[in-house]
């Protein structure tokens, strides 16, 4: 079952069998915190009704301060075991990482699940309680490879394209304060990508709070270079296919690992904590795969900034080297389906809960 605010998946979960309760938790958009606190005892008050009715045994809580306070309520209250998933946003917020590693909550909950061994270092940093320090998993993002098809192969001679058929550099994610600057740093990429690459597009895919400045950089860069490159497509419901437009996929996260699913090859910028200019993680390849993934694709590991001219540098390397840009297509597939296959991490979510179920509640 699950509990939430609603979203565009309620009718994907519903046809799946899942039985969904909308609750008005508040959470995870700006401003709503305060209010979500307001609401927490209606919350508290539905949520033991569900737990009643359903004879829940296991409750798992993501990411955000009210959901996870109603969960430590309910857990306390029922004695019913709590897992906790954190990821990595959170590092963002140096107030919420310090309520975290002070609070005790590593000890309070049955297992604590993170996506990167960084966010597992940082819960864990300065505890002499090995116990909370063995609660703490990481299970990293995961998605479906078999929902991500496949198109290795680019056009060759005999079936090229038409000359000036677009060479498309995408970016997909939310356009807020934490990625603007790697998003600003992208767009002004690309005067020199197309100097390079005449016939390349860049593709901004995402609305956020700060979508209208970026969309007001694209419209003065679109006229220094003269004509329009750079396009603005607001939100997009359907990834897949946005990503099969790409030759290059720009970006972090999450989508990222979605673009190594349809072979593409990534170049990773991200945001820096504590710093308004952007990290430059670099084109993904074999030998730095490792430790890209150990930051969650997102750059924080790199040492140098993500400029105009790195990224530049990046996208025409694989835009012009079709055959470098498609063994790293076929590398991102592989490592999405050893790494990243819900299949796989599904079951470590699953022996999970069979070990919090098999302690005593909140042991």
């Amino acid at each position: 079952m699950i509990a939430s605010n609603g979203g565009r998946l309620i009718r994907e979960i519903e046809d799946l069998g899942i039985s969904h309760y909308a609750l008005p938790f508040n959470t995870g958009r700006k401003g709503r915190t305060v209010i979500g606190l307001f609401t927490m005892p209606y919350c508290l008050f539905r949520l033991v009704r569900i737990i009643r009715k359903e004879r829940v045994d296991l409750v798992h809580v993501h990411a955000y301060l009210v959901p996870i306070v109603l969960g430590l309520l309910v857990s306390r209250i029922w004695k019913i075991p709590l897992v906790v998933t954190l990821n990595d946003g959170i590092l963002y917020h140096p107030f919420k990482v310090r309520v975290l590693t002070s609070s005790g909550l590593t000890r309070t909950v049955g297992r604590m699940i993170v996506l990167t061994d960084e966010l597992r270092r940082l819960i864990s940093s300065g505890r002499a309680d090995e116990e909370a320090t063995r609660k703490c998993v990481v299970i990293p993002n995961s998605i479906d490879p078999d929902a991500y098809p496949v198109e290795m192969d680019r056009p060759d001679e005999a079936t090229a394209e038409p000359p000036g058929t677009a060479r498309r550099v995408v970016w997909v994610g939310r356009l807020e304060t934490d990625k603007v600057g790697a998003i600003k740093a992208l767009v002004c990429s690309a005067p020199a990508i197309l100097e390079k690459v005449p016939e390349a597009q860049l593709l901004i895919v995402g609305q956020g709070s700060r979508s209208d400045e970026v969309e007001q950089l694209i419209t003065s860069t679109n006229h220094a270079i003269g004509k329009k490159a750079i396009i603005a497509t607001g939100f997009s419901t359907d990834v897949v296919s946005t990503l099969k437009q790409a030759y290059v996929v720009a970006g972090m996260g999450k989508v990222v690992i979605e673009a190594m699913a349809c072979g593409k090859p990534v170049v990773i910028i991200g945001p820096v904590i504590g710093s308004s200019a952007p990290s430059f993680g670099g084109i993904l390849t074999l030998d730095n795969a490792k430790a890209l993934c150990e930051y969650n694709y997102t750059g924080r590991n790199g040492t140098v900034e993500a400029t105009p001219e790195r990224i530049s540098e990046a996208c025409v390397q694989l835009l012009k080297d079709e055959k470098y840009a498609r063994g790293l297509g076929c590398l991102g597939r592989q490592i999405v389906e050893a790494e990243h296959n819900i299949k796989i991490l599904a079951k470590q979510v699953e022996d999970v809960y069979r070990d919090v179920i098999e302690r005593k509640p909140n042991s």
